[in-house]
């Protein structure tokens, strides 16, 4: 019975073998068939030998692979969170920034509070005096005075150093004058002679010339015409 039981086992073993035989030789066309069955237990441990390299080697790519990716998810999370922290370290020199300049708006706010009085008595002094420059007997002299007056006495922004500088030099320039008599030349539009004459100004009230005899003179500052007074009639007596 023992015997029998072997030869079984021997039968199921060959019947294995040859199983396996016959999948190495279908992976192996060319391999010839094993003689015996010392060899298919060479050629089994074999193959297997060498599967399991093959196994060793892809599961070695497969690990290598992964610690490249793992190493590269890595390297994006830590880009991240650097670029996370520069976001917010920019985010709050922004607001400092703004902060700031949120607080410098208000001082210039309560500056312009302090002196908007003071410059609004300017644009109204400019205005004022502009028309007063305009239609003086001095412009005949230096016509266009008025011109820097007009721009701060409308301007809805604050004047600059050099529009008030201007006022001041035009108001002081008109006070020297006023005392002034002198002569100059100009052109006069209706007179006789053409070209220009001397003109003889005292102070801001009389403009007269001599050429073609004493002719009294009046100025238009509005269009910056100098022409003869027209004589009145004489009255009857």
């Amino acid at each position: 019975m023992k015997k029998m039981n072997f030869t079984r086992t021997l039968v199921m073993a060959a019947a294995s073998f040859g199983l396996i035989a016959t999948g190495a030789a279908a992976a192996q066309p060319d391999r010839e068939p094993a003689s015996s069955l010392s060899e298919l237990l060479n050629r089994v441990q074999q193959d297997s030998r060498e599967a399991s390299q093959s196994f060793q080697q892809r599961e070695q790519e497969f690990q290598q692979a992964r610690s490249q990716q793992q190493a590269l998810l890595n390297q994006a999370r830590s880009e991240l969170s650097t670029l996370q922290g520069q976001a917010s370290s920019l985010q709050a020199q922004f607001d400092a920034n703004q902060a700031r300049i949120d607080e410098l708006d208000v001082q210039l706010r309560e500056a312009q509070g302090e002196f908007g009085e003071l410059f609004g008595v300017a644009r109204q002094t400019a205005g004022e005096f502009a028309a007063a420059v305009r239609s003086s007997a001095i412009s005949a002299q230096y016509p266009g005075r008025h011109r820097v007056l007009d721009r701060l006495a409308n301007s809805t922004t604050l004047p600059t150093r050099e529009e008030l500088d201007a006022l001041w030099k035009t108001m002081l320039r008109e006070m020297i004058e006023q005392g002034n008599t002198v002569v100059f030349n100009r052109t006069v539009a209706n007179l006789d002679d053409s070209g220009e004459a001397p003109v003889y100004r005292v102070g801001p009230f009389v403009l007269f010339t001599t050429q073609g005899g004493a002719q009294f003179l009046k100025y238009d500052g509005s269009n910056n015409l100098l022409s003869v007074l027209e004589r009145q009639p004489s009255g009857r007596t």
